[in-house]
C-alpha cells in the first residue's frame, strides 16, 4: 500500500492517517510504519484499525466492511512495527471474508476476521434513538465533563489523535455503587480524512475501542487508570450498518452490561448527527482488581 495521497494540507490532514499508512511488502503482507520513541502498551484500537486497512486492500473495490471480530492475544510494544498477514478466506458473489494475523518480533499479538459485502437493497429498520441536538445536547454544547473527567479526557486526547465530548458530566471517574453503567459521548478523529471508505471504516474501528471497559467500571467507582486495576481488551467486535465519516462527530452510547471473574462485557451503539444507527460494537475486557495495591 502506498502512502496516503489525500489532497489535504499537512495542517488539515488527520494525524491518524500516518498511523493507518501501511507498507505493502507482498500482496497479502503489510507492515506499519510508525514507531513511538518510548515503550508504551500499543493501543488496541490502532492495531485493529491497521488490520482493517490491510484486509480492505485485498478485497474488490465495490465491497465495504460490514463486520469485524478481533482477538487480542498479547500486549504490543509501541516502539516496534507490526507485521500484518492477510489470508483470503473467500470471495463470493456478494461477500468477501478475510482473516488477519498481527506479529511483532515473530510473536503473534492479534487476530482479526472481517467480512465485506457489495451494496444491496433489503429490509430496513432501527430502534428509536435520541437524536443529537434535539433529544440530547449536540457536541458543540458538551464539554469534557467535570474536573477529574476533564483531566482523563485531556490525557486521552493528548496520547491519541481523537476528540471527545461527554453528553453527561457523568460518573466515569466520580461514581458510586448503583449508578447505571452507561457512558454517552461524542467522538471523532482529529483533523480531516480523505473520502476513501476504508479509511473511515478503520477510523471508526480506532475510535470504537474507547470507553468500553470504562462503562463497566462505572458502578464500582473505578477508572481504567486506577493503580489497583489492570485492564486490557480481550475481544472486540464491530458491525457497520451504514457509511459514516470518522472525522465528523458521532454519538457513542456505551453500556457495561456485565462484570465478573476479572472480565467485563460492554455493548455500544454509534449514531450520526441525524440519529441514524451507523454501527454496533461489543467488547469483552480484562479488569483485574487488586484492592490492596497502593492507590
Amino acid at each position: 500500500m502506498t502512502r496516503c495521497r489525500t489532497g489535504l494540507t499537512s495542517d488539515e490532514q488527520a494525524p491518524l492517517l500516518e498511523r493507518l499508512d501501511l507498507e505493502r511488502l507482498e500482496p497479502l503482507t503489510f507492515r506499519s510504519r510508525v514507531g513511538a520513541p518510548e515503550r508504551l502498551r500499543l493501543y488496541g484500537g490502532e492495531v485493529a484499525a491497521q488490520a482493517v486497512m490491510a484486509a480492505a486492500a485485498t478485497v474488490p473495490p465495490d465491497r465495504r466492511m460490514h463486520s469485524l471480530h478481533a482477538h487480542y492475544l498479547d500486549a504490543g510494544d509501541s516502539r516496534l512495527p507490526v507485521l500484518y498477514r492477510v489470508r483470503v478466506a473467500r470471495d463470493g458473489r456478494s461477500f468477501s471474508s478475510r482473516s488477519v494475523e498481527a506479529f511483532q518480533d515473530g510473536r503473534q499479538i492479534f487476530a482479526l476476521s472481517a467480512s465485506f459485502q457489495c451494496e444491496q437493497d433489503g429490509l430496513s429498520h432501527q430502534l428509536p434513538a435520541d437524536c443529537p441536538g434535539v433529544d440530547l445536547p449536540g457536541p458543540e454544547d458538551c464539554g469534557t465533563g467535570n474536573e477529574p473527567l476533564r483531566a482523563w479526557a485531556d490525557g486521552v486526547m493528548t496520547r491519541l489523535p481523537v476528540e471527545l465530548r461527554f453528553v453527561d458530566d457523568g460518573p466515569l471517574l466520580d461514581s458510586s455503587l448503583g449508578v447505571a453503567p452507561r457512558i454517552r459521548a461524542y467522538f471523532r478523529v482529529r483533523g480531516s480524512l480523505p473520502d476513501d471508505l476504508p479509511v473511515h471504516e478503520a477510523g471508526l474501528t480506532y475510535l470504537s475501542d474507547l470507553l468500553m471497559i470504562s462503562a463497566a467500571l462505572v458502578p464500582h467507582k473505578l477508572s481504567i487508570h486506577d493503580p489497583r486495576l489492570f485492564t486490557a481488551t480481550i475481544t472486540h467486535s464491530v458491525w457497520l450498518h451504514a457509511p459514516l465519516r470518522a472525522d465528523a462527530w458521532q454519538l457513542y452510547d456505551v453500556e457495561g452490561s456485565w462484570a465478573g471473574g476479572g472480565r467485563t462485557l460492554s455493548r455500544g451503539r454509534v449514531y450520526d448527527a441525524d440519529g441514524f444507527l451507523c454501527a454496533t460494537t461489543s467488547q469483552e475486557g480484562l479488569a483485574r482488581y487488586s484492592p490492596h495495591e497502593a492507590a
